[in-house]
């Protein structure tokens, strides 16, 4: 009996420590974490990648023979690569077109470009915009605008002489901005008694940025009392409808 008795004791004692190991094998087992589903991991990433652009300056200027351009800054103020074409920069001077393109390269998240494009200026033009669209947009739409102004093409008739010997005038033209100017120099002239005007040579020059030009023309029919004119005319291929030039400057003088 004695010996049945020690023996259940010692069973007890095993199984009691048996268990002490055990639960303190399963405290120290560190806790398996659970993965972040990927819809919301994706979710995050997505919430991140931010799609923008802002077109930071525009510039209008001529190029050496007088053709306009304009240039302007486009920079990816988002958190994701924008490719180069997914967004077009157009011109636009009042209801008409003024040029326009994709962009010239890809722009990484900071990174700005410039876009140059040329355009014909219309004589009634008083302001250029160029607007930014986002072709990836359904329908397509513009995120960024900039407007200027364009500047007058201020250029002046300053004198003109006339040779009676032969027959011809000269004229000296002063450009007063900082641009090249294309300007056709036209003469023009008529007798006294009637009054008929006609044409006394036209030219088409190209005046430097702050520049003095002379064209000489002539007037065969020429009679003392005649009247000469010197007009100044832009064209711009009727590009906006109309006649297709303005009078920029006028002068006129009686013939000896």
């Amino acid at each position: 009996m004695k010996f049945f008795k020690h023996l259940m004791i010692g069973l007890i004692a095993v199984t009691f420590f048996s268990g002490l190991v055990t639960d303190s094998m399963a405290a120290a087992k560190p806790v398996k974490r659970t993965k972040m589903p990927s819809s919301i991991k994706s979710s995050k990433t997505m919430k991140a990648l931010i799609r923008k652009a802002e077109i930071q300056s525009l510039v209008i200027g001529t190029e050496a023979d007088g053709t306009w351009n304009w240039t302007a800054v486009v920079k990816n103020t988002g958190t994701t690569k924008i490719k180069k074409n997914t967004m077009t920069a157009q011109g636009v001077q009042g209801t008409s077109a003024a040029s326009g393109s994709i962009l010239p390269n890809d722009l990484a998240p900071g990174q700005s470009v410039s876009v140059k494009n040329f355009w014909t200026r219309c004589c009634a033009s008083r302001t250029l915009k160029v607007d930014l669209w986002d072709n990836l947009k359904s329908p397509a739409s513009v995120i960024s605008s900039k407007k200027v102004r364009i500047p007058r093409i201020r250029i002046k008739v300053t004198d003109i002489r006339w040779n009676r010997m032969t027959k011809k005038w000269t004229a000296k033209v002063k450009n007063n901005t900082n641009l090249t100017i294309k300007i056709v120099v036209q003469g023009v002239a008529t007798h006294a008694n009637p009054i008929h005007w006609v044409g006394a040579g036209g030219y088409t020059k190209v005046v430097p940025p702050m520049g003095i030009i002379t064209q000489t023309g002539s007037w065969s029919a020429y009679q003392p009392g005649d009247l000469l004119g010197v007009e100044l005319r832009y064209f711009d291929q009727k590009w906006c409808g109309g006649p297709g030039w303005c009078k920029i400057d006028y002068k006129q003088i009686t013939l000896p």
